[in-house]
C-alpha cells in the first residue's frame, strides 16, 4: 500500500515458537480502536522469521519523549493522554482483554497527537466477563497489589481492574518522570506494593483537584473499590 509501518522482526526456531506470538497477533487483530495500535499484517518468511507489521507512530513512546525533553508532562497534556488511554482500556475491557503492562513506554504518539496503546505481548483474552487470572506478569513498578499477591496466594485471582491501577501509576510517572518507588530494587518494590500506603503525587498542590481525584479512583488497594475504565 506504500504506507509506513513499524516492523517487529522476530527470529524463531520453527512453527512451535510461533505459538508464543499467536496470542498477541490474535488479540491485535480483534481490538480495532482509534487509541490502540493497529495490526497491519503478520508475515512468516521462509527463513523462519516472523514479521509483525504495526501502525507507525511518529512520536514514539511517551517515556522516551519525556527523556528527550528532560521534563515531565504538564496537566493539559496529561488530560489528553488520560482520556485517550482510558478510551483504549474501556474498549479492551469490553472485549474481555486484560493488557497487563500499562506504562508510559507502551503509550505511543502519532503526528496528529493521538495516543495509541501498544505492546500486547503479555495481554490475555478472557472467555467470559467474570473470568479471573492468576499469572504473575507485568512490570514491577506499575503492578497492581493483587497481581503481586497472586504469586504467593494462587486463590486470590485478579481481573481487568489491574490495568486501572497501572493506568494510575502511569499518570504519576508522566507527571513526575518516574513511577513511585523507582529508586528501589524491583524485587523490593514487589514486597512493598501490597503493604505500602497508596502512591500519591509528591506535590499534589501543584495539580488540579480533578487530577488528584482521578488518581484516587485508580489507586485503591481493593480492586472492587476501583473505578472501571469507562467510569474514569
Amino acid at each position: 500500500t506504500g504506507i509506513l509501518a513499524a516492523a517487529k522482526v522476530i527470529p524463531t526456531t520453527g512453527v512451535e515458537q510461533l505459538e508464543e506470538y499467536r496470542s498477541e497477533i490474535d488479540i491485535l487483530s480483534r481490538v480495532v480502536h482509534s487509541n490502540i495500535i493497529r495490526l497491519l499484517d503478520a508475515i512468516y518468511s521462509k527463513d523462519q522469521t516472523l514479521w509483525v507489521m504495526l501502525e507507525w507512530c511518529e512520536g514514539g513512546a511517551l517515556d522516551a519523549g519525556m527523556i528527550l525533553m528532560d521534563k515531565p508532562l504538564e496537566e493539559p497534556q496529561l488530560q489528553v493522554i488520560a482520556r485517550h488511554s482510558a478510551e483504549a482500556l474501556n474498549f479492551l475491557h469490553s472485549k474481555m482483554v486484560i493488557h497487563r503492562d500499562i506504562k508510559a513506554g507502551n503509550l505511543l504518539l502519532t503526528n496528529e497527537g493521538i495516543v495509541k496503546l501498544a505492546d500486547f505481548g503479555v495481554s490475555v483474552q478472557n472467555d467470559h466477563r467474570d473470568e479471573k487470572r492468576t499469572t504473575f506478569i507485568g512490570t514491577p513498578y506499575w503492578m497492581a497489589p493483587e497481581v503481586v499477591m497472586c504469586e504467593t496466594f494462587k486463590d486470590v485471582p485478579y481481573d481487568s481492574k489491574c490495568d486501572v491501577w497501572s493506568f494510575g501509576i502511569t499518570l504519576i510517572e508522566l507527571a513526575q518522570l518516574e513511577p513511585p518507588h523507582h529508586d528501589m530494587n524491583p524485587v523490593r518494590v514487589l514486597l512493598k506494593i501490597p503493604k505500602a500506603e497508596t502512591p500519591t503525587l509528591d506535590h499534589p498542590e501543584n495539580w488540579s483537584r480533578e487530577f488528584s481525584l482521578l488518581l484516587k479512583l485508580c489507586l485503591k488497594k481493593d480492586p472492587k473499590a476501583r473505578s472501571t475504565a469507562g467510569e474514569l
